[in-house]
């Protein structure tokens, strides 16, 4: 079971993911998380189901999956000390899994844990109580093996362990973690419409601007914001220059809906410009999900993986 300490989307993907290679060396039984959508898509976090994100019939090709509530069946009452794992941060310092140093020793950090609300959050939505979490001291490669014989664990997956130096691994299940099906179905007939599947993505987040909402917008995010517009020009011109590099005259953008002035500025600059607004006026595939953007984020991730390489 995933110890997912946030709810934003790629966070309980990463979760997932690593929690998929301790579980198969463990040769575990992997538990389907809750998914969520992105807290700025509505007021409050909304479940997701683990179909409509992976294709979790392609998962059960490599390991066995189970529900929450066969979860909470067979081990509510089994979770103490010694089955809540949360690796050593000196196995792991070396592989920041495209997290920055410094979030991996705030999760590590054991007053993170103490009278959290992530805690009490992970304990309302799975009904699963964590008596006393507490971390390892071991340094080494034996807190893989201390749990091995425990029947039921949570696994804290927020940094990034070193499977490699344990007998067994392979990366057979980084392949078998796959969108699910309609999620490519949707992304391929998308390539159709972005210049014959030749273009490149980027990816857009205005973190600033997520912060700076109507009437709540202190000080600082405004000075970020201000040093953004400032910036614009050149940003569009490295991004024009790379694709001039790469021969590519075709790109699309996802980014929020508020971010409005990048695709303003890259539009002036680059001649087969796309967004989400675009696939959804020409696809009525796509188009169905207009509302949905939990879905069409995936259709976006999809995307950037089809891109010219």
């Amino acid at each position: 079971m995933p110890l997912v300490m946030f709810t934003g989307p790629n966070a309980v993907y990463n979760a997932f993911r690593r929690t998929l290679f301790f579980a198969r060396l463990q040769n575990r039984c992997l538990v389907i998380p809750h998914f969520y959508n992105h807290i700025t898509q509505s007021r409050y976090p909304v479940k997701r189901q683990g179909e409509e994100t992976f294709d979790i019939g392609r998962l059960r090709n490599v390991i066995n999956t189970s529900t929450l509530d066969e979860y909470n069946t067979q081990c509510n009452e089994n979770v103490t000390i010694p089955q809540v794992v949360i690796p050593p941060l000196t196995n792991t310092t070396h592989l920041v899994d495209k997290y920055h140093y410094k979030v991996q020793r705030f999760y590590r950090n054991y007053t993170f844990f103490k009278d959290n609300r992530m805690i009490q959050e992970f304990q309302q939505t799975t009904g699963i109580h964590l008596h006393n979490v507490s971390f390892t001291n071991h340094t080494e490669i034996s807190w893989f093996k201390d749990s091995y014989d425990s029947k039921c664990v949570v696994y804290f997956p927020g940094i990034k362990s070193n499977f490699g130096d344990i007998e067994g691994y392979t990366d057979n299940e980084e392949t078998a973690l796959t969108r699910a099906p309609y999620v490519k179905r949707l992304a391929d007939e998308a390539v159709t419409y972005l210049c014959d599947g030749r273009f490149a993505v980027v990816h857009w987040r205005n973190k600033s601007g997520e912060g700076c909402r109507p009437k709540l917008c202190n000080n600082n995010l405004r000075h970020e914001l201000d040093n953004q517009l400032d910036n614009v020009g050149v940003i569009v011109k490295s991004i024009q220059s790379y694709l001039k590099s790469q021969k590519i005259d075709c790109l699309y953008v996802a980014t929020p809906r508020y971010s409005k002035r990048i695709i303003e500025s890259l539009n002036t600059m680059i001649a087969h410009l796309f967004s989400l607004q675009d696939l959804i006026s020409m696809s009525e595939n796509i188009n169905e999900y207009q509302s949905d953007l939990y879905v069409l984020s995936l259709v976006e991730q999809e995307l950037a993986e089809l891109t010219v390489k």
